[in-house]
């Protein structure tokens, strides 16, 4: 199930995101633009828990209250990328880690629909751009066939 799920994808989300973030003293993540902390917490942790269902951008604006320009710009200093490429790197991850360990009966279809797809082909066409792999080679190779 799904809910087996929602804590490593917490994980994933700092894991996708960490390579991308400045480093600070000691190591950490240099922390936001001063106000934004709670409101984009609260944006990612969104995100994270509704990668299945359609997210756009508009979506986030009103979800978080920032505008356009502003979600971009936020995204863009602390993720270098926007915030629907990395709505996208989420769901790659998750759908890796789906389809590296999967469950009885899982098929690439399903997991492309818990990761937020709609199209199938789209699904593939970019988790083979973001991995290197067909999905059903990883699913294949997850079963241990």
């Amino acid at each position: 199930s799904r809910r087996r799920h929602t804590r490593s994808l917490c994980d994933w989300s700092s894991d996708v995101c960490s390579s991308d973030l400045e480093l600070g003293d000691g190591g950490r993540p240099a922390p936001p633009v001063v106000g934004t902390d709670a409101r984009l917490a609260s944006l990612l942790d969104f995100i994270s828990l509704n990668l299945a269902q359609p997210l756009t951008l508009q979506m986030l604006e009103e979800r978080s209250n920032y505008s356009r320009r502003s979600l971009h710009y936020l995204f863009q200093q602390r993720f270098s990328c926007s915030p629907m490429q990395w709505v996208r790197q989420l769901r790659m991850a998750l759908a890796l880690e789906r389809l590296s360990q999967p469950s009885a009966g899982d098929t690439v279809k399903g997991v492309a629909g818990e990761c937020g797809y709609r199209s199938l082909s789209q699904f593939s066409l970019d988790f083979q751009r973001a991995h290197g792999r067909r999905p059903s080679d990883v699913l294949r190779c997850g079963r241990g066939a």
